[in-house]
């Protein structure tokens, strides 16, 4: 069984190197990034080719200047996906040892 990591950031350089030690791991690391200003892209580089970045789920609205369309973008992270079996992981989470055991058993 292979498995796929899908994470959508955007400015998460104090958080996301940290949660990419705890997915190397896996079979694929894909990372969509939002068009960040920090030095996410380049942390993200060093685990994985596949970091791609797309601003087009900024939209405006008559309500909000811009909002963010998280449910457009968590499908294009998961269109970049190879393998049946996905973890979608939030940048500030990081996987525990008792769970990545659970998934590899």
């Amino acid at each position: 069984m292979k498995l796929s990591a899908v994470i959508i950031c955007k400015n998460e350089s104090s958080c996301i190197e940290r949660m990419l030690k705890s997915i190397e791991w896996v079979d694929q690391i894909c990372i969509l990034d939002t068009w960040s200003t920090d030095n996410t892209m380049e942390i993200c580089r060093r685990y994985t080719d596949e970091v791609y970045q797309d601003s087009s789920f900024y939209k405006r609205t008559p309500w909000v200047d811009w909002v963010f369309n998280f449910w457009w973008a968590r499908n294009k992270a998961l269109s970049y996906a190879t393998w049946k079996w996905i973890i979608s992981i939030d940048c500030d989470e990081v996987l525990e040892e008792w769970w990545i055991e659970k998934v590899r058993k």
